[in-house]
């Protein structure tokens, strides 16, 4: 009688833990996937990427340009730029993601700036005709809905 009672707990517990694992096993990729997507396009180094890709796009628009990019709504960056060296540090709200600076060159003639806690960003391009200079201008601002 014990014997039976216990290959019927047994067999249960052994079941219950098989369907558990095949359920655990297909949510967990999927929450994976989605959290290392969200990480990896909110990241600072393709942020930082994509920034100064657009800035050097700016200069080859032959009079006038406006590029207007934001990586994410969720996140803000402090962003800045020395000598044409573009600095990208995101604002996460988890410890362990901080200061993950990512640099970037560019080679287009921008005034040094620098903007923080932002998550939107313009670059624009005029030509003035009196200078026969092409004049840029980064502008950066946060998210407000």
């Amino acid at each position: 009688m014990k014997g039976q009672i216990f290959i019927k707990w047994f067999l249960a517990i052994f079941i219950i833990s098989i369907l558990t694992l095949l359920i655990l096993s297909t949510i967990f990729p999927r929450l994976f996937e989605l959290i290392i997507e969200f990480l990896s396009q909110a990241s600072s180094d393709v942020v930082a990427s994509q920034l100064s890709a657009l800035i050097s796009t700016s200069g080859s628009a032959t009079s006038y340009i406006e590029i207007e990019y934001s990586p994410t709504k969720d996140i803000t960056y402090d962003v800045s730029s020395v000598n044409r060296r573009l600095t990208v540090i995101p604002r996460y709200e988890m410890s362990f993601l901080k200061n993950l600076k990512a640099e970037r060159l560019y080679p287009v003639n921008l005034t040094d700036f620098e903007y923080k806690n932002v998550n939107i960003f313009k670059i624009k391009k005029e030509f003035d005709e009196k200078s026969m200079r092409s004049v840029y201008t980064f502008s950066a601002t946060k998210w407000s809905e």
